[in-house]
C-alpha cells in the first residue's frame, strides 16, 4: 500500500478561477503523483478522494480519476474509489482537514 497525497489548483485550467477545481488539473496531479511514486496507473486499484460533498469538486474529481486511471480498464480491474472524512471543517465555514 502506498499513500500518494496530492494538491490540484486549477494551474489555469479553469474559467471560474485558481481555487476551483478542474478535471484538467486533477488528471494532471493523479499523473504527477503516479510518476512521483513510481507506479503505473494500473497499479492502483484504490482511490481516497477529497470527497467535499459539493455538487462542484466531487463529480470533477471522479471524472478526473475515471479519465486517468479508469477508462481503459476492464470491468473485472475496476478503480475503486472512497471517502472517509469528516465534514467537520464544512459544518465550521473553515477548510480544516
Amino acid at each position: 500500500m502506498y499513500q500518494l497525497t496530492l494538491f490540484n489548483l486549477s494551474n489555469g485550467h479553469n474559467e471560474e478561477g485558481m481555487s476551483h477545481p478542474s478535471v484538467k488539473g486533477q488528471k494532471d496531479a493523479i499523473s504527477l503523483a503516479h510518476k512521483l511514486g513510481n507506479l503505473e496507473l494500473g497499479d492502483t486499484s484504490y482511490v481516497e478522494c477529497h470527497g467535499t460533498g459539493t455538487t462542484i469538486g466531487d463529480p470533477i474529481e471522479v471524472n478526473a480519476i475515471h479519465e486517468v486511471m479508469g477508462a481503459t480498464r476492464s470491468t473485472d480491474d475496476p478503480v475503486l474509489i472512497g471517502s472517509v472524512r469528516l465534514p467537520l471543517s464544512l459544518l465550521l465555514g473553515s477548510p480544516l482537514f
